[in-house]
Formats: C-alpha cells, sequence, structure tokens
C-alpha cells in the first residue's frame, strides 16, 4: 500500500529482530525524542501503539501527521494529556 513501516522501541536491543520483520526504519526512544524523529520522516499516518503506559504513549503524539490517527491496542487508567497544538 506504499506505507513505510518505522518501528519505535525503548532500547537498541530489539532492532535486529524489527528491522528482520521488515520494518524500514528502526526510533530508539532511549536515544532520542520519538515524536521528532516521527516528523523528521514525514510524520506518521497511522501509529499502532501496543504500550500500556500513558506516558509513553504522550511521547508518540506529537509524531503524528496531520490528519494521522493513533490506534490504541492496549490502555491503563491513567489520562492521556493532549495538547491543541497536537
Amino acid at each position: 500500500m506504499g506505507f513505510r513501516v518505522v518501528a519505535l522501541s525503548s532500547g537498541p536491543s530489539k532492532e535486529p529482530l524489527i528491522r528482520s520483520l521488515g520494518a524500514h526504519n528502526f526510533i530508539d526512544g532511549a536515544a532520542q525524542d520519538q515524536g521528532a524523529a516521527l516528523q523528521a520522516l514525514g510524520g506518521a499516518k497511522v501509529i499502532i501503539e501496543t504500550v500500556q503506559d500513558a506516558n509513553a504513549i504522550q511521547k508518540v503524539i506529537p509524531g503524528l501527521a496531520i490528519e494521522g490517527t493513533l490506534l490504541l491496542v492496549a490502555l491503563e487508567a491513567a489520562p492521556i494529556a493532549i495538547s491543541p497544538r497536537e
């Protein structure tokens, strides 16, 4: 469908597996701002978030492209703050 897969993780240890599964890009959240890195790639049309941590979710929201979609597969009971600029 023309999409490029970008995988996000909280450390470099999963990069070989992620690349072997076909991801085009890998963003290590321990080494860089994931939202900014996604924007540097043009912004994400879709983010499929499987992490339950609200803080981790908040960090990727700025990486969405205009009219992008955030799909939350799992979510803890903590609130998620979203800035009007996002």
